[in-house]
């Protein structure tokens, strides 16, 4: 009989990730991934999905939604083989999508319809290659192909979507209550994930985290995109978001204006 997950796993899981073991009553924004590989399918869901986000065009809606993809997917996966040293089944016919809304926000919940689980054994590099490439090139990948054909959203912004939620994994929620050992081998799956892991881990010719990983000597503190997600085009939506590199342009733009307006001669009578 294969391992599961424990019941106070799954519970950590569902507190923190939006982890689930129920199906939702909701038809509106649940669906199993498989579907949305079909592009015509993926790209009728997302059509679905316009309204829920208030969003101007397909685009936008698809950035919305891979963030929302990227978080439920990728964070209990690696919480799991990081923290509990258990692979879940993340292929993509296991995993679905269930609706679920609070204060007219969707918030949708992730449910994995087999919960066995695997475990390494004596090569523990090998065991979490598998698990990666099973999240990534057997499910995560095949999404983004799927969205970025139906809707032309541009796969850089999807993959940067993605990376924001395993920084954000790995440097901010894991770590909180562990030892000095574990979070030394937390931060080498991080490390093998955004620098070491080769292409076909992600189903791609090359690493796709690997452009976001943090350039040395830089202050990290407020982490500036390279890519827009396109919040700030959502009804609304007032800003740009704190790392956005158009927002933090526009500040540059205003406060270089600002100097070289305080620079100018004045206009007083001498």
């Amino acid at each position: 009989m294969d391992p599961l997950l424990g019941p106070s796993e799954i519970g950590y899981l569902s507190r923190n990730f939006r982890f689930t073991t129920h199906a939702s009553r909701m038809q509106n924004g649940s669906v199993n991934a498989l579907e949305l590989w079909d592009t015509e399918k993926c790209l009728s869901y997302i059509k679905d999905l316009k309204d829920v986000f208030q969003s101007p065009s397909d685009i936008v809606t698809a950035s919305q939604f891979s963030k929302r993809y990227s978080f439920l997917t990728t964070a209990p996966v690696l919480y799991a083989m990081s923290v509990f040293s258990k692979g879940l089944n993340s292929t993509i016919e296991n995993t679905q999508i269930e609706a679920e809304y609070l204060c007219d926000q969707w918030v949708p919940n992730l449910r994995l319809l087999d919960l066995s689980v695997s475990e390494p054994d004596q090569n523990h590099s090998e065991w979490r290659e598998k698990v990666l490439t099973e999240l990534f090139a057997g499910n995560i990948t095949k999404i983004w192909h799927s969205l970025s054909a139906a809707t032309r959203i541009p796969k850089a912004i999807l993959w940067e979507n993605t990376a924001v939620y395993v920084f954000w994994l790995y440097e901010k929620k894991i770590g909180e209550k562990l030892d000095l050992k574990a979070n030394t081998r937390t931060q080498e799956d991080l490390l093998y994930l955004i620098k070491d892991a080769p292409g076909h881990v992600f189903g791609e010719k090359e690493n796709p985290l690997k452009r976001y990983c943090p350039e040395a000597g830089v202050n990290q503190s407020i982490r500036i995109r390279k890519t827009c997600c396109l919040y700030h085009e959502l009804a609304g939506s007032k800003d740009f978001c704190s790392n956005c590199p158009k927002g933090n342009c526009a500040f540059r733009s205003k406060k270089n204006a600002e100097t070289n307006c305080n620079n100018l001669p004045s206009t007083k009578s001498q």
